[in-house]
């Protein structure tokens, strides 16, 4: 099973690059690190392998007979909005790496998410709509017993969240893995699977946010970003709906649909000088005001 699932996420990650043919993929597979007993592929095995890429990560890959017989991903536009599988080769790729001894010292990471363990058993209680009885501390509270039913997870800025809701209250939150300090998992509640998901759909719940906070209402935010921090955030945008809406040789100006929230206030800070807020109005006098105060605290 694992080696199977090795060459699945091994020949994804192949074909995104270019098209194959069988026996190109057969002699690439034989000569892989991955394929430790160097072990051939047969076209039996490698058909059974493609149809549970198919089923295991939503991939298509079918053969264009009328060009040699060559093996592409029919949906790779499809690819690059799946994240889960784009994590998943990552990880593939990262454990690749460190096969080889010599390469570790090559690879710097930042450090992992804090309180990774709490994964598995929150998405065994989102696999079997189980509540779960938690003890969170906030920041600005004392530690508190908390009834939750969680819905989905999502690691964003280096952390792990959950999104629920809190069953005391009935309203939904979003809680960081690494303030729980106690969890268990309680009975299944089935009854409140369709309450959750006609509130919260994990497809779209952050949709129009930067992070995790939902704060305010979304609205159309124009900014200006002089060269050559424009370049670069053309390459990384801010947010999915940016869009360039005009461009110069010293600046382009961007649109995004997103709600302005403390933590896209504090992205927009990270460019410093190079980046100003041209509109909304609201939202670029709140601008200043930020600044106006992180002055003050030099003065």
């Amino acid at each position: 099973m694992v080696q199977k699932f090795k060459f699945c996420l091994w020949l994804v990650d192949l074909l995104t690059v270019k098209p194959l043919t069988l026996i190109d993929i057969q002699h690439k597979w034989v000569n892989s690190t991955l394929n430790d007993r160097q072990e051939e592929l047969p076209e039996r095995t490698f058909s059974r392998y493609r149809r549970d890429i198919e089923s295991l990560l939503n991939v298509d890959i079918q053969c264009d007979k009328r060009n040699g017989n060559i093996y592409f991903i029919a949906n790779k536009e499809e690819l690059q909005s799946n994240r889960l599988l784009e994590w998943l080769r990552m990880c593939y790729r990262l454990t690749n790496l460190s096969k080889d001894i010599k390469k570790k010292t090559v690879v710097v990471l930042d450090p992992a998410p804090p309180a990774a363990e709490h994964l598995e058993p929150i998405l065994d209680a989102i696999e079997r709509h189980q509540s779960m009885q938690l003890v969170y501390k906030s920041h600005y509270k004392d530690p508190q017993d908390i009834s939750f039913f969680p819905v989905f997870v999502r690691l964003c800025h280096q952390r792990w969240y959950v999104i629920g809701l809190q069953l005391e209250t009935m309203k939904e939150r979003v809680l960081a893995f690494e303030r729980i300090s106690s969890m268990n998992n309680g009975d299944p509640r089935p009854d409140l699977k369709q309450i959750a998901l006609k509130r919260i759909n994990p497809a779209d719940y952050f949709i129009h946010n930067y992070g995790v906070l939902k704060e305010h209402k979304s609205e159309f935010i124009k900014i200006r970003v002089t060269w050559p921090q424009n370049a670069y955030i053309k390459d990384v945008p801010l947010h999915h709906s940016q869009r360039v809406i005009q461009e110069t040789e010293d600046y382009s100006d961007f649109e995004l649909f997103i709600s302005p929230t403390f933590d896209f206030i504090q992205s927009l800070l990270t460019h410093r000088e190079t980046l100003t807020v041209l509109s909304p109005q609201t939202f670029k006098e709140e601008m200043i005001d930020v600044l106006k105060n992180m002055l003050a605290n030099y003065q």
